[in-house]
């Protein structure tokens, strides 16, 4: 049976939301095609620790602006036109992350009503992944898409979802295949760390040695096939591989970050979850 979405807030990550990073650029980059070849805009990558837009597709937008405000004064808007439309928004690490360190992940969306593609669309979220280490051929991504985590999903638009990704379901891109379900639904991160395998479009199931698989990055996105017309935002990315934990929060100008009553009751019960979790890992590993 497919698991149900968890709607809050990953606090481990993010402790106080005043500890976010603020993330100012780049703003909005609109791919309109004018030069007729539908070509494809890319930020040149020129360090690592930095946000990028990339793949942005015509008759995509992508970046930062003050559209759909989330805990300040802007968030990281999204749009597109067409079924070829798609915008990522990428970070590198300096270091790749083994994946049998994570601790966690969550952002926020918004999917806005002006939207009229199908209503599972949302702002998707991925790991850029190094499978096989130092092998060749194993470059991929593990991808959050709520449609593959709970059954008959449909978007509520016009409001913004909070999501923790700690226990949700990734499907594999891998191999240049797409490999969705397990035995049981989407495999969480920590079913793929155990040696869960997956259904491949193409060809057989497909797992991976946790041991030698490395993240090197984090992706949000929206797009590619995605049929008519697509609007929407994400902020307050967070992730957490052992004690290195990042938290970003995209706005148009140096804002204040106020947390919410209800945001910093989601924090607390989040840390004494992760407390838990980390207390377990420790307990297997011993």
């Amino acid at each position: 049976m497919q698991r149900l979405l968890s709607f809050a807030v990953v606090a481990a990550l993010a402790a106080p939301l005043s500890a976010q990073t603020v993330v100012t650029s780049p703003g909005v980059l609109t791919n309109d095609a004018s030069d007729g070849v539908g070509n494809t805009l890319n930020d040149p990558i020129v360090a690592s620790e930095t946000w990028y837009r990339r793949t942005v597709r015509e008759g995509s937008s992508l970046g930062i602006n003050d559209t759909y405000a989330r805990n300040g004064n802007g968030s990281l808007y999204m749009a597109g036109t067409n079924g070829t439309s798609k915008g990522d928004f990428e970070y590198y690490f300096a270091a790749p992350q083994s994946l049998l360190n994570f601790g966690g992940a969550s952002f926020d969306w918004y999917r806005a009503g002006s939207s009229d593609v199908g209503g599972q669309f949302t702002p998707v979220f991925r790991f850029i992944m190094d499978f096989n280490g130092a092998a060749a051929g194993g470059f991929g991504y593990l991808i959050w898409e709520p449609i593959y985590d709970q059954a008959g999903f449909v978007a509520t638009e016009d409001v913004w979802q909070s999501v923790d990704l700690t226990n949700a379901g990734f499907w594999a891109r891998a191999n240049s295949t797409n490999c969705f379900y397990g035995a049981s639904g989407p495999n969480t991160i920590g079913e793929w760390v155990g040696g869960a395998s997956a259904t491949c479009e193409v060809g057989g199931p497909f797992s991976f040695d946790a041991s030698v698989a490395f993240v090197t990055g984090v992706n949000v996105g929206f797009g590619s096939g995605w049929n008519g017309n697509f609007e929407g935002a994400v902020d307050n990315v967070s992730w957490a591989f052992g004690d290195d934990a990042r938290a970003f929060n995209f706005e148009v100008a140096s804002a204040e970050v106020v947390p919410e009553p209800a945001t910093m009751t989601l924090l607390a019960t989040g840390l004494a979850g992760m407390a838990a979790a980390r207390r377990r890992r420790k307990a297997i590993e011993s």
